[in-house]
């Protein structure tokens, strides 16, 4: 019984240049919370604060799951990991060296290797600034169908 969804933001290492190597992935779960994973990041990346921190990961993180746990029971309900715990929607993919949001499924989201893995399959590319949707069209598209 749950909601269960996660949000996942790229962390980069400094320097370049960038391998699947120099990125990992730290996944904020929310058990009750999968249906409104989306407004919930759009929310955060719309703030004022998450626009001022739009390109800076560490800062943006804290952000997004500020607003991913407003309101709520913060001794339940909420976790922070490098793995998927649980899961049952697609996973939202915050990556701020390309301002993008992308979605992919729990089985991709395992290691960054897999997750550019993906883009040779056709899926998506973590390091190609093409793939997925620009923070403001994520927020604008999002905040058209929450309205």
């Amino acid at each position: 019984m749950g909601d269960r969804g996660n949000i996942a933001i790229i962390q980069h290492r400094w320097g370049e240049p960038v391998t699947p190597e120099d990125r990992t992935l730290v996944l904020f779960y929310g058990h009750w919370s999968g249906s409104t994973l989306e407004a919930s990041l759009a929310s955060a990346l719309g703030s004022p604060e998450g626009q001022a921190r739009r390109d800076d990961e560490v800062y943006l993180g804290r952000i997004i799951f500020d607003h991913f746990t407003e309101g709520a029971n913060k001794e339940t309900g909420f976790g922070i990991s490098v793995v998927v715990t649980d899961n049952e929607h697609p996973i939202l993919v915050v990556d701020t060296k390309t301002e993008r949001v992308f979605t992919v499924t729990e089985t991709i989201v395992t290691d960054m290797a897999s997750l550019d893995s993906a883009k040779r399959a056709g899926g998506f590319a973590v390091m190609e600034s093409t793939i997925g949707e620009p923070f403001d069209e994520f927020i604008a598209r999002v905040s058209a169908t929450v309205s």
